[in-house]
């Protein structure tokens, strides 16, 4: 019998993943942080919805693949607790995972600075 849904029940577990995820990965706590730092800056520049939209959207996609990264790395980690290749090879493709959304954001974040500072049009 599937079990009976419940909102705020699995809105709870959502945060304790949150909180769990900022307390043991050290990458998340420093991509949250520059984040902020960087979103709070751009509140000052006169950038249109659509910008920060960009921005936003880019720093939250980059959260998304950062959780799923932890999530990969703790399943196989409970799976294969001694070394395996195929463990590591999971535990790198995430990353790079990580790696490629961190590229996009930097993407993201320069074309529209660039466009703001006047660099490109």
């Amino acid at each position: 019998m599937k079990p009976k849904y419940r909102f705020f029940a699995n809105a709870r577990y959502a945060l304790q993943g949150a909180r769990d995820i900022l307390r043991h990965e050290r990458s998340f706590g420093i991509e949250v942080a520059i984040f902020a730092l960087a979103f709070g800056g751009s509140m000052l520049c006169d950038l249109g919805a659509y910008e920060r939209a960009a921005l936003f959207a880019s720093g939250l996609l980059l959260f998304i693949v950062e959780a799923l990264n932890s999530a990969i790395e703790r399943v196989v980690d409970l799976c294969s607790p001694g070394f395996n290749e195929l463990a590591g090879a999971a535990k790198d493709a995430a990353s790079f995972a990580v790696m490629l959304t961190i590229a996009l954001c930097a993407v993201v974040w320069a074309v529209i600075f660039a466009r703001y500072w006047g660099w490109i049009s």
